[in-house]
């Protein structure tokens, strides 16, 4: 079994609305806490001290969650916002993805799908919204492949609101209905224009 690292983010309100317009873009919300792989795949356990030593690092500044994005692979469409800190570079280790071919992109998938033109539509949605959080409450867990629980000690963020990022005007309040408007509006523009090619 194979074996990472992976960067947990705890912050309730900001777990809140990610996993919110993930289910508005995706249909189901996330049943694990919003997370990134940060190490792996290792072949062996990992020492707690070295997770303990890569988190000390990452703590010393916050993590910046900002900035839409998307690609296309093996003929999915992945939106996403990126997630940015100064030591993320520094604790990064994925030779399975070496930074030299893939480049260093971390990430927080919001929609994955083969449908472009609603991956199309989520991604100006996000970009209009120009969402940029800082998060200080996160931590790293170290993960094995086909591990049932995945998160066994519920360690999840329970609130299911983002009012005070709301109150300091970070997001508005509306901002899942209105997620879920242009789902439906692209969907119902994409039946349209297939009607009108059959007439």
């Amino acid at each position: 079994m194979q074996r990472f690292i992976f960067l947990e983010i705890l912050d309730p309100e900001i777990h809140a609305l990610l996993n919110g317009l993930k289910k508005e873009f995706g249909g189901k919300p996330a049943v694990t806490n919003i997370h990134i792989t940060v190490r792996g795949p290792y072949n062996s356990s990992i020492p707690r001290e070295s997770i303990e030593k890569f988190e000390q690092t990452l703590r010393e500044v916050p993590l910046l969650i900002h900035s839409a994005g998307m690609f296309e692979h093996t003929k999915e469409y992945l939106v996403y916002l990126k997630i940015e800190s100064q030591n993320l570079m520094k604790i990064w280790w994925k030779p399975d993805f070496p930074v030299e071919e893939y480049g260093f992109n971390p990430h927080i998938p919001l929609y994955k799908g083969n449908d472009k033109r609603l991956a199309n539509c989520i991604y100006d949605f996000l970009k209009e919204e120009n969402i940029e959080l800082l998060c200080r409450d996160f931590k790293l867990t170290s993960y094995v492949s086909k591990q049932r629980d995945f998160f066994p000690d519920d360690s999840r963020p329970k609130e299911k609101h983002f009012l005070q990022l709301a109150n300091r005007k970070l997001v508005r309040t509306d901002i899942l209905q209105r997620a879920y408007n242009v789902v439906r509006k692209c969907k119902a523009q994409h039946v349209n224009n297939q009607l009108n090619e059959m007439q």
